[in-house]
């Protein structure tokens, strides 16, 4: 009979001892996996756009980053079953900041950057396992000559004439009805939510281009848009994009599809934070 116990006691600390072994296995299974994204945003928050020789691309780990333009690292991290606690983005070794919830990004201004290489982790936190996700880059100045040969800061884009058609006169407008009515007596508008803007325009006109300038230095300038066209201005967003706070001064010029435009037509905007 002892033997019989014994066998039993035995038989019963092996399922005890495979059990544990398995929700161990489960346990270890849960391990997150971080993955560290760049996003390269131009200052006036747009995508960065690149020329190569297949074309207008994004920006990829093969090419630099523009001394000035904002960098954007987001933490991606599968976690299975596990809850993600918290991301810490670092640069070149240096805590940048710890992200308990979403959005699980961080933006670094590369103007206060040295050219030359960087490093950026994203170290995870789900459960009580820990992976870390990294990316690197290269930041060069804006004059480099290579870079000025190789690669456009931005598309180059057509500088519409100065105004050879008067009679293409235009005037901004708003769906928006109390930023239409400011518009309409001529009054700064206050830039506090995303806000589409329209341009009404003598029959004649068949399309208009845009600039957005900031202490007199011009940060933007469209190609030419059809008319009946929006467009969407907004402050700044969690994800980077739209503009940052301050005046920003909107010039409008609508053209008639030939090459001859019309008078400005412009609005001072004063960007709030959302």
């Amino acid at each position: 009979m002892r033997g019989k116990h014994a066998l039993v006691i035995a038989a019963c600390l092996l399922a005890v001892s495979a059990t544990a072994a398995l929700s161990a296995t489960t346990r270890r299974s849960w391990k997150p996996k971080a993955t560290a994204v760049i996003e390269v945003r131009q200052p006036d928050g747009n995508l960065r756009v690149y020329y190569s020789p297949s074309g207008v691309v994004y920006w990829s780990d093969e090419l630099p980053i523009i001394q000035g333009d904002r960098l954007v690292v987001h933490a991606f991290v599968s976690t299975g079953e596990a809850t993600l606690k918290k991301a810490i983005i670092r640069l070149d070794n240096k805590e940048l900041k710890t992200l308990t919830q979403s959005p699980w990004s961080v933006e670094i201004n590369t103007a206060h950057l040295s050219t030359g290489y960087h490093f950026v982790e994203a170290v995870a936190t789900a459960g009580d396992r820990t992976d870390i996700g990294t990316a690197t880059f290269m930041v060069a100045p804006a004059t480099d000559a290579v870079l000025k040969e190789t690669i456009a800061p931005k598309p180059p884009e057509p500088t519409p004439p100065a105004p050879t058609a008067p009679e293409l006169v235009c005037r901004v407008r708003s769906t928006i009805e109390a930023i239409d009515q400011a518009l309409v007596r001529g009054e700064t508008i206050i830039l506090k939510e995303p806000t589409l803007f329209w341009v009404q325009a003598v029959p004649a006109a068949k399309e208009f281009q845009y600039t957005l300038e900031r202490g007199g230095k011009e940060t933007f300038r469209s190609s030419s848009i059809p008319i009946p066209n929006y467009l969407r201005l907004s402050p700044r967003q969690p994800d980077g994009t739209g503009l940052e706070p301050g005046e920003v001064t909107l010039t409008v010029k609508a053209g008639d599809g030939k090459g001859s435009f019309g008078p400005p037509a412009v609005v001072k905007i004063q960007v709030v934070s959302g």
